[in-house]
């Protein structure tokens, strides 16, 4: 299992998937992994990618919906052995809640990012190469957060319901 504490990553292991070891900080070769809303895509080969978002600056101390932040890379044969990509896959106001879709999941072998954007909306960025993303302009579903890729055809968000009324006859 791997979540977010402190916005920084961490991972438990269990051989059951019902009790699980003390949980550890993820490193790369910075050391702990500051970041949050992991998300892992197993390539071809099994090796893995982490994708996940990070804050812009110094600063952890800010809602990440309304501050700068980045989604960045690691791949690693597995967990224990990550090491960061240099760079961003992209980078905005509040892009959160990374899903991805690699080529081998898609109808035209590109990878396909859903993030969260600002707390209001899900976006979408394509990638020939799984290191470049740039924004669809045509895409954006708004009112709706949270978004996890199903497969090519199919996307889950999460709608925030405030207060409703029950009209009964």
């Amino acid at each position: 299992a791997v979540f977010v504490r402190s916005q920084a990553l961490f991972g438990a292991a269990s051989p059951d998937g019902r009790s699980f070891a003390e949980p550890v900080p993820l490193l790369d070769e910075r050391g702990p992994i500051l970041a949050f809303d992991p998300a892992f895509v197993t390539l071809p080969d099994g090796s893995l990618r982490l994708f996940a978002a990070e804050l812009v600056g110094e600063d952890r101390n800010v809602d990440p919906a309304a501050h700068p932040t980045r989604i960045v890379t690691w791949p690693g044969p597995d967990i224990s052995r990550l090491v960061r990509d240099p760079g961003a896959r992209l980078e905005g106001l509040g892009l959160v809640d990374p899903s991805v879709l690699p080529p081998a999941a898609t109808s035209d072998g590109r990878w396909v990012l859903y993030l969260t954007e600002s707390g209001a909306r899900v976006i979408r960025a394509f990638s020939s190469d799984g290191a470049h993303f740039v924004r669809d302009p045509a895409f954006a579903l708004e009112r709706v957060t949270v978004p996890e890729a199903l497969d090519a055809d199919h996307l889950l968000v999460q709608m925030q319901v405030m207060g409703f009324h029950v009209l009964a006859t």
